[in-house]
């Protein structure tokens, strides 16, 4: 687990709406930003007046159909974050936390696996609430990060996870989500990313195993929306080997 001190990139960062595709790729320096190693990244905008996209391998980590900080937005809504302190995963390009600073959250620990995603951050302006003097930001995988941290420290989770696969499972986990009940306050809230809402993955719907879990974890769903549930922590449960994962 290690902190990083989030900065903005000294670079020339522009669109070219010329491009005929729907997410117009984003320059910088006159050259495309894109990253392409063991895995491809690029940063795209959709209008002038949105935020850019973060794309991974072909796959759109935000949304194309509206702003995505608008998108990131109506997650945070239905909580009450005001004076409270936050445990965010995963950081990606900053629009939950910079949703969560502006709807008053007095400190925010948001948890990023990818080192790759937060240098892309540096590049778009939308961002720069990761370097905030309220936000602690850490790369580490969630699960690491988790078991590091004192129980009972957060008053609000948000769990917004990429796309469910063979990679990121364990995001999807019991143990992970009991370790979160360990790490929230009793009556804490925490929000759950539904990736994919209604599709089948290995034969097993995705919401109702995720939502399974999390009751097994001690959460209470209260809310359910296309893309998410929100929970209180009502009790705690320990690991019992018979419950199934994905």
């Amino acid at each position: 687990m290690m902190q990083f001190d989030w900065e903005p990139a000294a670079a020339e960062v522009a669109v070219d709406w010329r491009q005929d595709s729907l997410c117009k790729q984003v320059y910088v320096d006159g050259l495309k930003l894109a990253v392409g190693s063991s895995r491809s990244y690029k940063l795209c905008q959709v209008r002038p007046d949105w935020a850019p996209v973060l794309i991974i391998d072909g796959i759109v980590m935000h949304t194309l159909r509206m702003n995505p900080m608008d998108y990131a937005d109506n997650k945070v809504k239905p909580i009450d974050v005001r004076g409270r302190v936050v445990l965010e995963c995963c950081s990606g390009l900053g629009y939950v936390t910079s949703s969560l600073l502006s709807r008053g959250a007095k400190r925010v620990v948001s948890i990023e696996a990818d080192p790759t995603v937060l240098q892309l951050s540096r590049y778009n302006v939308h961002s720069s609430s990761l370097g905030d003097s309220r936000v602690d930001l850490l790369i580490s995988d969630a699960m690491v990060a988790a078991r590091r941290m004192r129980s009972e420290a957060f008053d609000v989770i948000i769990h917004d996870p990429p796309t469910l696969k063979k990679d990121t499972g364990h995001l999807f986990s019991l143990e992970l989500y009991l370790e979160y009940a360990r790490v929230l306050k009793r009556g804490g809230i925490i929000y759950h990313y539904l990736p994919h809402p209604g599709e089948k993955y290995r034969n097993r719907n995705i919401g109702k195993g995720i939502a399974r879990r999390m009751s097994a974890a001690g959460f209470r769903i209260v809310k359910e929306t296309n893309d998410g549930l929100y929970a209180v922590l009502d009790r705690r449960h320990h690991y019992r080997s018979n419950h199934r994962l994905l």
